[in-house]
């Protein structure tokens, strides 16, 4: 391929890149904007305004027949097995520290037993809800920084002679520790899903192992150009 062909297509990438990342700033802005406004409004709403009921439920089945063998169970056995699950059975099931209640255990007419179970309805706290905006404004805020630095990378691509340009190298590196915090990210997923599910802060280390590949990706091909440009100012010296 012609150098300046390759060079072309180069600049090209470049401009299509800046677009790109001119409008992902432009969304990413308008939800930070989003969330400020609804941290702001839910300082607002009363305490206890907002409920919300869980409905997960159970729905669990015993054959006994199969237990016990090919032996069928006469009406009064049923019942007399009825009669003991409502006597001695007793069943809350807790999930996410969200309570199950209305436990319902009962025998058909085949012997199999079955259980089900409602959720109860939950008062959501504001302040929690607003804990997770916050974070949402922090993991926009992140994102931004990285499309500041893919636009400056691809700024320099579009306006390059050549790829193995200083400018070209710099945003390559500036790029890839840009991308080092997403690398944590999950802390903050795990922290608002236990925010949702049980009401209560839950921080678990969540490493993501594939943005610390991406990083080291990046981080290689910046020294890959490096070296490019060392061997090509080299070139334009024997020249």
């Amino acid at each position: 391929m012609d150098k300046k062909v390759a060079v072309s297509k180069i600049n090209t990438m470049g401009k299509a890149g800046r677009i790109v990342a001119v409008i992902a700033k432009i969304l990413l802005i308008v939800g930070i904007v989003g969330c400020i406004v609804g941290v702001t409004a839910l300082f607002l709403i009363p305490k206890g305004a907002i409920t919300y009921k869980a409905n997960g439920g159970l729905d669990a089945f015993i054959d006994v027949e199969k237990l016990v063998g090919s032996e069928k169970f006469s009406s009064i056995e049923i019942d007399k097995m009825q009669q003991a699950i409502d006597e001695h059975v007793t069943m809350d099931i807790v999930v996410n520290g969200i309570k199950y209640g209305d436990t319902s255990v009962n025998v058909n007419d085949k012997g199999v037993i079955s259980a089900s179970a409602s959720g109860s309805t939950r008062t959501v706290d504001v302040k929690n809800v607003a804990v997770i905006l916050i974070m949402g404004i922090i993991y926009l805020g992140v994102s931004i920084v990285s499309v500041t630095f893919f636009e400056m990378l691809f700024k320099s691509l579009a306006t390059c002679v050549t790829p193995f340009s200083e400018d070209v190298i710099k945003g390559l590196k500036r790029f890839a520790f840009s991308l080092i915090p997403w690398v944590f990210m999950g802390i903050m997923r795990s922290a608002v899903a236990g925010i949702v599910t049980s009401s209560r802060l839950d921080l678990k280390f969540d490493v993501n192992i594939t943005m610390i590949a991406v990083v080291l990706i990046i981080l290689a091909l910046a020294y890959i150009f490096s070296y490019g440009a060392v061997l090509q100012q080299e070139s334009d010296e024997t020249l």
